[in-house]
């Protein structure tokens, strides 16, 4: 992806505060061009995506938390790692967000199938800002709680063991966009997906670490 790929001309969006909403968005900044590559590329590399998920609950090292999933993912291929490094996005994040020290990690995406989950989670400490995007019209919102952002994997845990992988209280839609980007502190906040009913959604991701 080139600089010229996010338009001069496109607007900075509505900002939600990140210290305050914990989210950014940004649904103008690639071209229908970079779109058809992307959509092209997830196409392509569903075939080669390998399961994966948790079956169990447990915090990890790296800060993130884990609860019972099932899906398939992969690396992100030519395309998406070239939106990931573009410097003229990462400019505009870093200005979002008001982390000047953002720096590119990685990509990825994640193919969901009928009955495919993403239990309660939170993302490892490198995800300090995780911008999201699907090329499906069918993948629907995630579920996140913004009241238990910087809560501790122990409270997590417990929330899990008392409610269950998918508990319904405190935690309200955040919606995917289709074709446009939209970041979050997966780090902090606590996430999930319900289970998939239709038969193909996709998720494309990639992260920034605030060094």
């Amino acid at each position: 992806m080139s600089a010229s790929a996010i338009p001069a001309q496109a607007a900075l969006a509505h900002r939600p505060t990140w210290s305050g909403g914990g989210f950014i968005d940004l649904p103008d900044v690639l071209s229908a061009e970079v779109w058809d590559r992307l959509a092209a590329e997830a196409s392509t590399l569903q075939g080669s995506a390998i399961g994966g998920g948790f079956t169990n609950v447990a915090a990890h090292r790296d800060g993130s938390f884990c609860s019972p999933s099932r899906f398939r993912s992969c690396q992100g291929g030519p395309v998406l790692t070239s939106v990931l490094r573009d410097r003229t996005l990462l400019a505009l994040v870093r200005d979002l967000t008001g982390l000047p020290r953002l720096i590119p990690v990685r990509s990825g995406w994640v193919f969901y199938g009928p009955g495919d989950h993403m239990g309660l989670h939170r993302d490892s400490v490198k995800a300090t800002v995780t911008i999201s995007f699907t090329v499906t019209q069918t993948l629907g919102p995630m579920l996140w709680a913004p009241s238990l952002r910087t809560t501790g994997n122990d409270a997590l845990g417990r929330l899990v063991t008392e409610h269950g992988t998918f508990p319904a209280d405190g935690f309200e839609p955040f919606a995917v966009p289709v074709r446009g980007l939209r970041g979050f502190d997966g780090y902090n906040t606590p996430h999930y997906r319900a289970p998939f009913s239709g038969e193909l959604g996709v998720l494309g991701n990639f992260c920034y670490f605030d060094l």
